[in-house]
């Protein structure tokens, strides 16, 4: 079964503001003014967070993921919201963002309830930079956000590296065919689903939520 499109603007759901976004040039890292996005951002050590998923028999993109679905349902907001995180040297930055006006306690109560928490505050991410985990569309769908290749491709058994550093996409599971099976290559390797509709079970209730492919349009531009 193939994953319906999950169409959405970051615009509609983030504030813009100015700062100094990096490039690179052949020959050294440049600072130049960008657009950034603006949200909730909470903190997580990486690897504690990695050996914590690893525990509960998940990736920590997928152990992020549930526990933002689980915000998603029990926030319940009225306006639309978006999940992704930035990765660094050492850390996992995770943005909620939405034109919602009150602090998403409950989501903070879910996700910080682990040693790899560090803190939480409002902070900016370069959309292009970002990585997608869910999307909410009000008053009561909840989507899993998947990223298609690189060129937009989204047929057939695709799988995302979700430790790839400079890169975030999808690519055919038959590519692992000639070498290390995605089952034996490391928990950093996550199955896209193939079915749209999905459930699993948090602290004893279930939640249930829609697959999608991440088709969202990231151009912010700044508010004066």
């Amino acid at each position: 079964m193939s994953l319906p499109i999950q169409n959405y603007r970051l615009s509609e759901v983030a504030e813009a503001g100015m700062g100094m976004g990096g490039f690179a040039t052949s020959t050294a890292r440049t600072f130049a003014p960008a657009v950034l996005a603006i949200g909730e951002c909470f903190a997580f050590h990486s690897q504690p967070l990695d050996e914590e998923a690893q525990r509960d028999g998940v990736s920590w993109h997928v152990w992020l993921l549930r526990r933002a679905l689980v915000a998603l349902w029990d926030e319940h907001c009225r306006k639309k919201v978006f999940f992704g995180y930035t990765l660094h040297s050492r850390v996992v930055r995770v943005f909620f963002c939405s034109h919602q006006k009150r602090w998403p306690g409950k989501f903070h109560t879910i996700i910080s309830a682990t040693q790899a928490y560090m803190e939480s505050g409002r902070d900016s991410f370069q959309p292009v930079a970002v990585r997608v985990l869910a999307y909410w569309e009000a008053p009561c769908t909840a989507v899993a956000l998947w990223p298609r290749g690189l060129g937009g491709e989204t047929a057939g058994a695709r799988v995302v590296d979700t430790g790839n550093a400079m890169s975030f996409f999808s690519y055919p599971e038959s590519d692992h065919n000639a070498g290390i099976p995605v089952d034996e290559a490391g928990p950093e390797y996550v199955r896209v689903p193939q079915e749209e509709h999905a459930e699993f079970t948090f602290s004893g209730s279930v939640y249930r939520y829609l697959n999608g492919w991440d088709a969202g349009e990231m151009d912010m531009r700044p508010e004066f």
